[in-house]
């Protein structure tokens, strides 16, 4: 007779057991870890996190290529495999460290100011009194380290290095009977900063059309080439121009300084209600805001800039021309001769030669620097509904007016006030 017996676990195997599935395990967890530890310090050995410029490197080093061709391509050419040079040129790490020499973080670039002052002095009735006057001014000028910029019989306007405004303006204020003064700063910041930008993309255009001229051995494929370079030499040539005058009216700033005699008190209120006029810079902005919405029909070529910040008509060209259209009230009320003959009087001085014209019923003077300056600045003026519409062109060259002045004539023939 079989009798049923019960089968019991030796306790030998069941640890046998335990220890295999645990060494399987740690077995396991040991491989992942040697794996992800050599994957790491593989990484590690690819990407060298000693300086930022290799992080930048290795960071973009897979989208490097395909970001040139397709900056490239929208030159307006193929986008075609780049030159080893090329690549190298245009590396991270090259421009990080471009930008750290140059120091030129945008969060801690300083504010770029135009800086500008005049006053109304009343001296003894005489020539010789004026005479005086206006070479005390000429000895402050060179006090600090400043020039005469114009003069006339009863006029003088100096510029002063920018640092030194503060003294020599205080200095022409406290040695004089002064009886009206004005001073102005005026933020070009955002406008120099656009220029050298837009330089920054044109000579980096620049670079890769000579490395695609290099590499290519069809003549005919190198012909267009040619002729894209020259004309970004061009308009590289003109935003450099515009560059350093706007760089020498932030340098050295302006004051001029008008003397009347005692029996010409009336002038006074004159140069008070023309203080607008006096204070007309081809490089600044003179009239910051427009009341009514004006309509331009501009040419191909002229882009609107549109700013929160920007309460004035601005319209620019890649050149460098600028258009801009300013309101104020029309006090004393006078027509648009009055005004052109206003300008003519009060800056005229200043410009080596002016030439009247009209556009419409717009009445403008064309004034043209002293000196070897090229710019060109068109000053016209509108009367409508009580208000003046001040127009400013800036014109960087001779080029740049003989392209654009038809144009612009024509679309203030055609300005639309609402």
């Amino acid at each position: 007779m079989l009798l049923y017996q019960r089968k019991t676990f030796n306790a030998k195997i069941v640890k046998r057991l335990f220890y295999a599935v645990f060494f399987t395990l740690f077995l396991i967890s040991a491989l992942s870890c040697s794996k992800g530890a050599y994957e790491h310090s593989s990484a590690n050995s690819a990407m060298d996190f000693s300086t930022e410029e290799a992080v930048a490197d290795a960071l973009f080093s897979e989208s490097s290529v395909v970001t040139e061709r397709l900056r490239f391509a929208g030159a307006g050419f193929a986008a075609e495999p780049m030159a080893a040079p090329m690549r190298e040129a245009a590396t991270p790490a090259a421009v990080f460290s471009a930008e750290r020499g140059a120091g030129s973080a945008p969060q801690q670039q300083a504010r770029k100011r135009i800086f500008s002052g005049g006053c109304t002095v009343r001296v003894h009735a005489g020539a010789a009194s004026f005479a005086t006057g206006i070479l005390e001014v000429s000895n402050i000028a060179r006090k600090y380290n400043g020039w005469v910029d114009s003069s006339s019989d009863n006029q003088i306007t100096i510029r002063i290095p920018a640092e030194n405004f503060r003294k020599a303006f205080d200095e022409i204020l406290s040695s004089n009977d002064v009886i009206d003064k004005f001073e102005e700063a005026n933020d070009v910041t955002d406008h120099y900063s656009d220029i050298v930008s837009r330089l920054a993309i044109l000579q980096n255009t620049r670079q890769r059309l000579g490395y695609l001229l290099a590499a290519e051995t069809d003549t005919e494929k190198k012909i267009p080439i040619l002729r894209e370079i020259r004309r970004i030499d061009d308009q590289i040539e003109r935003m450099r121009t515009n560059l350093e005058h706007l760089e020498k009216a932030i340098a050295y700033s302006t004051i001029s300084v008008l003397f009347v005699s005692h029996n010409q008190e009336m002038l006074r209120d004159i140069r008070t209600v023309f203080r607008w006029v006096d204070s007309l810079d081809p490089f600044s902005v003179t009239v910051p805001n427009i009341f009514r919405k004006i309509t331009v029909p501009l040419s191909d070529g002229f882009a609107v800039l549109r700013h929160r910040r920007i309460r004035y008509f601005h319209a620019e060209t890649s050149d460098g021309t600028i258009l801009r259209i300013g309101t104020l009230r029309n006090d004393p009320e006078g027509d648009s001769s009055f005004w052109r003959r206003a300008i003519i009087h009060t800056i005229g001085g200043r410009f080596s030669e002016y030439t009247e014209g009209e556009a419409g019923n717009v009445k403008y003077v064309l004034l043209e620097p002293k000196g070897t300056a090229e710019y060109k600045y068109l000053v016209g003026t509108l009367i409508k509904r009580k208000l003046i519409y001040v127009i400013e062109v800036y014109f960087p060259d001779s080029n740049s007016y003989e392209k654009w002045m038809e144009s612009i004539s024509e679309s203030l023939e055609e300005l639309q006030i609402r």
